[in-house]
């Protein structure tokens, strides 16, 4: 429902709000039509919304350019971003790999938003004035994984902008020739990265669950090749392994579901599951004895075997989702980021972690997509994981 306060004046002013719509029809018009009209339908003060988070199924890659300019001319939003997908969430509503659009419209009043495309890794304060280091309350970004080398961005980003939360992710796509798309505003870019800082009277609030679970102890890598671990230990990395997996009670182990984790800190006396950046393990050379990550590792860096399991990813989650329970202010709308290697292929079911976030914020729009690579904090600090879930909501202060 559309809240309105009045001032000294008497003169209506807008609350913060939000409306999600999303559309899964076949024909990319109709469902264009369809996501418009869910997020507009009952708006009762006509007035365009601030920002538009829009995520698009790459089944409608050819109509990008066309269904952005619908979005922004008929809602008339006055900031819009977002990315390609290989499937689309909105509220209880997803599909991991079907033809879709999803959006989120927020009226946030007072609210700075300043968007800018990143096409090479940022150097210094990498935006426009008026956004300064201590006014950011966040920043929303999404990078194409493909031609972008998005973890050097990211890090350039961290340290130019020290202690400011970031939710986003990587883009999806179902095109077999590994093609995706970032939008901002008018445009579409096949490549890059879009970004989206937050100022004013708002907090984002981002939290990130991975429900891989630690096996076998910490080793340390002592040779490597580009993204290859060629030994831990001084042993061939396939080795040590292999060594793992067999003093683990006996069992199929899918390597498929072996990840590796990087600690975010090195120097502490105890790790849990909460304090890796999980990596895929790609590949295997025996010939070799390397192990191929999602990552690049370097020399001399604690790792961590880790694998993914249902029950405890499952646990994980809703433990991570009852911080909003402890919220000060009031929560507008979240963007939902998942794994597409979640879902079906670890839960059996593809609404696992729209069920979970649906429970935990019954009443706030929520939108999202299926990603490959969710960014998040770990420890504080953000970085993209693997296998994992990415929730970021705008918080309204209760100075408003």
């Amino acid at each position: 429902m559309t809240s309105h306060q009045e001032d000294s004046d008497g003169v209506s002013q807008r609350a913060p709000h939000a409306r999600n719509g999303s559309s899964f029809a076949l024909d990319w018009r109709t469902a264009v039509k369809e996501a418009i009209q869910d997020i507009l339908c009952c708006e009762e003060s006509h007035t365009a919304p601030d920002l538009v988070v829009m995520f698009i199924a790459t089944t409608w890659s050819d109509a990008y350019e066309e269904i952005i300019t619908r979005v922004r001319t008929e809602t008339g939003c006055r900031t819009l971003i977002g990315c390609s997908s290989s499937g689309v969430i909105s509220g209880s509503a997803c599909h991991e790999s079907a033809p879709g659009i999803s959006l989120l419209a927020m009226w946030l009043p007072d609210a700075i938003l300043t968007p800018w495309y990143i096409d090479s890794v940022p150097t210094g304060w990498p935006w426009p004035q008026p956004a300064t280091p201590e006014s950011v309350r966040g920043i929303i970004l999404f990078s194409d994984p493909y031609r972008t080398d998005a973890q050097t961005t990211l890090v350039a980003l961290r340290q130019s902008c020290p202690g400011i939360p970031m939710v986003g992710a990587l883009a999806s796509t179902t095109r077999m020739d590994r093609h995706s798309w970032v939008f901002l505003n008018d445009a579409v870019y096949e490549s890059g990265a879009v970004a989206l800082t937050l100022e004013g009277p708002y907090d984002l609030v981002v939290c990130v669950s991975q429900g891989a679970t630690p096996i076998g102890e910490m080793w340390t890598v002592t040779a490597t090749n580009h993204n290859q671990i060629l030994s831990i230990s001084n042993r061939p990395a396939l080795e040590v392994l292999h060594d793992t997996i067999d003093r683990l009670p006996p069992r199929d182990y899918d390597l498929n579901n072996l990840l590796i984790g990087f600690p975010m800190d090195e120097y502490q006396d105890a790790f849990e599951r909460e304090d890796f950046v999980a990596r895929g393990i790609l590949g295997v050379e025996p010939a070799t004895g390397s192990i191929m990550v999602g990552g690049i590792p370097r020399l001399g860096q604690s790792i961590q075997f880790l694998e993914r399991d249902p029950h405890a990813a499952s646990v994980d989650l809703y433990e991570r989702l009852e911080m909003f329970d402890e919220i000060q202010g009031t929560i507008v709308g979240g963007i939902l980021n998942t794994c597409k290697t979640r879902g079906t292929t670890i839960f059996g079911r593809n609404d696992h972690d729209v069920t979970a976030v649906a429970r935990a914020l019954p009443d706030v729009p929520v939108v999202g997509f299926y990603s490959l690579g969710e960014l998040g904090p770990v420890r504080g600090i953000p970085a993209y994981n693997a296998f994992a879930v990415s929730l970021g909501v705008i918080i309204a202060r209760e100075s408003l």
